[in-house]
């Protein structure tokens, strides 16, 4: 039995030829010539499909040999009735007007320079008062209501996961509980070597049309209904700012190397500073203060003292299994 099997929109019934036990492809993309052919196939069977197989290997070749023949003519055809009326002759067109543009913006500004003092002075002036007014934001990384955000909370190390599972819980109602909240997803050590106790909250927020507050009004006040939630750090992360800050989306990151013996206790050190800063309002400075170093359990090294546990008749197996 022979099949020929043709892709779509090619085919889709293959052609079987009796007499034959093998299997051809037929694959690749055809020219519209040679599919327009191919398609006459559909209608043959029994003997016919033989010289159909060959009327296509025919077909084929003449394809191939057509488009070597002429590969580069056509190249020049499409180039010259194709490319240059619709994209080139319009590029040289606009870069030849953009020229002449400039060249007598150039030439006006070189006769009045006295008038060009006067506009360059009132641009500065109304640049500084737009700073001054508050009009024109300033901040190191800029940020963008993209009606998301991410929650990052910090459970206690060692606690088991139904009190995990029930301080991720009370953190999700408190979220659903918000008109401006679309959706929640959360997800439990998302990050490679973060332990079960952190969890990531994805935040999708209602279309900004819908809402009064911005996803940057909104962030400080959920931080502050979540930090109601005992034994919970919680991180509150502006995702639109991920893709101009490193790694994880925060706006400013500090890397600090040395002896891995003292840099968690240098790191502490720094994150106590932080927390302390205040502004003049007596307000915190710095918010949802975060570094990468994770203790993980633990852990308490005990060594029995055997002449006591031999004066008590307790062997040390027992002393391990208590």
């Amino acid at each position: 039995m022979l099949k020929i099997i043709l892709p779509p929109p090619y085919f889709k019934m293959p052609l079987e030829m009796p007499g034959t036990n093998f299997l051809v492809l037929y694959y690749g993309v055809q020219p519209l010539l040679l599919s327009s052919a191919l398609h006459l196939l559909q209608f043959l069977s029994g003997k016919q499909a033989g010289m159909a197989f060959s009327l296509e290997v025919v077909l084929e070749v003449l394809v191939i040999v057509l488009f070597v023949r002429y590969f580069k003519f056509g190249l020049w055809a499409v180039q010259l009735y194709i490319l240059k009326p619709l994209f080139l002759t319009p590029t040289d067109w606009a870069l030849n007007l953009t020229t002449s543009a400039y060249s007598r913006l150039l030439g006006y500004s070189l006769k009045h320079t006295n008038l060009v003092l006067v506009l360059g002075v009132f641009i500065a002036l109304a640049t500084g008062l737009f700073l001054g007014i508050g009009i024109l934001g300033q901040e190191l990384v800029p940020s963008e209501d993209q009606s998301r955000l991410l929650v990052h909370v910090v459970c206690p190390v060692g606690a088991s996961i139904d009190e995990i599972g029930n301080l991720l819980g009370r953190c999700e109602t408190i979220l659903s509980d918000r008109d401006e909240v679309a959706g929640i997803m959360t997800a439990v050590a998302t990050e490679s070597g973060l332990l079960m106790n952190e969890a990531d909250i994805f935040v999708q927020l209602v279309p900004r049309s819908d809402r009064s507050l911005t996803q940057q009004q909104l962030g400080p006040l959920i931080r502050k209904e979540l930090m109601q939630v005992e034994d919970v750090r919680v991180v509150v992360r502006d995702q639109s700012t991920e893709g101009f800050t490193p790694q994880r989306g925060d706006p400013i990151d500090f890397s600090i190397q040395g002896d891995w013996k003292i840099l968690p206790d240098v790191g502490r050190k720094i994150i106590d500073s932080m927390n302390y800063s205040l502004t003049k309002n007596n307000l915190p400075l710095l918010t949802d203060i975060d570094m990468d170093y994770r203790p993980g359990m633990p852990e308490v090294q005990v060594t029995p003292d055997r002449e006591k546990l031999a004066l008590l008749g307790m062997p040390v197996s027992r002393l391990a299994e208590n």
